[in-house]
């Protein structure tokens, strides 16, 4: 026997006016409707340049780090600190840029474990991978110090933190003084 606990609520009708609106204007790729959800997001969150939306938070991750290797020059030898708790997707960026994934250990929040984190940094490591799982932004702060004291980019896969606040914004919207920052939250990249 299932027993179901949460049911969640649609706008079916009004979906629906949306995708008709789509389909009888033959228009079913990127196009005006991206447009406005982007700028929606951008209100919503605060953040100027946080939607440029890609078809996959994976994709979003490939181009976060294909855009800071790019960016920094980092060669092959470069390291991201990441987590092993997480979709395959998140190292498989990583790996997919010719960078080395190094796995720190996750606590109690089943997201990293800042100090893990921080003894596996060495002269090589370039980043830090966050991933917000479930929501979750367990020691975050404690992360973006780290990446802070030890001048790394902290990348934010951000896949499962649509929405979700710590101390009322956005998740990794201080990130962005002084260093740059990318995010997959929503199919997204921003700098």
């Amino acid at each position: 026997m299932a027993i179901q606990l949460f049911m969640p609520t649609f706008d079916v009708e009004g979906c629906l006016k949306e995708i008709r609106e789509c389909l009888e204007k033959g228009w079913t790729g990127l196009g005006w409707k991206t447009v406005e959800l982007e700028n929606e997001w951008k209100n919503y969150t605060k953040l100027p340049h946080c939607a440029h939306y890609v078809n996959s938070a994976t994709a979003g991750l490939n181009l976060a780090i294909d855009c800071l290797k790019d960016y920094y020059g980092w060669d092959a030898d470069s390291e991201v600190i990441s987590t092993p708790l997480t979709f395959i997707s998140t190292n498989h960026a990583i790996l997919l840029s010719d960078l080395k994934v190094v796995f720190a250990d996750v606590n109690d929040t089943a997201c990293l474990d800042p100090k893990s984190v921080e003894d596996h940094i060495t002269d090589k490591t370039k980043a830090v991978c966050f991933v917000g799982i479930g929501g979750n932004t367990g020691d975050y702060e404690e992360i973006e110090k780290i990446c802070k004291k030890y001048d790394l980019k902290l990348i934010l896969d951000a896949a499962h933190l649509a929405g979700t606040r710590l101390n009322g914004e956005i998740v990794g919207g201080g990130c962005r003084r002084n260093r740059v920052f990318f995010s997959s939250c929503q199919k997204s990249a921003y700098s």
